[in-house]
């Protein structure tokens, strides 16, 4: 994990696949946007709004595990590497 601001997280995966976490404040709340890349090139996001606050035990939880469970181009080994991220 590598923290690049204050609202944008990076966790590597393998040394050619890595998520891209955000924060974003809106009206209603915030967001937390999540963003598959391999080989730098995007190939799956997800996000979740929150309204309040969120009871994940670290930040960007849910919406890792968003992006892991509906997952559509990492092969097993590549899954089982994020998994232990998530």
């Amino acid at each position: 994990m590598r923290k690049l601001s204050k609202d944008i997280t990076v966790f590597k995966i393998t040394d050619d696949i890595l998520v891209e976490c955000r924060t974003k404040h809106n009206y209603e709340g915030f967001k937390h946007t999540a963003k598959l890349k391999i080989n730098k090139l995007l190939v799956q996001t997800a996000s979740i709004q929150y309204y309040n606050r969120t009871w994940e035990s670290f930040t960007y939880e849910s919406v890792l595990k968003r992006l892991y469970d509906t997952n559509a181009y990492l092969n097993k080994t590549q899954l089982k590497a994020f998994k232990k991220v998530n």
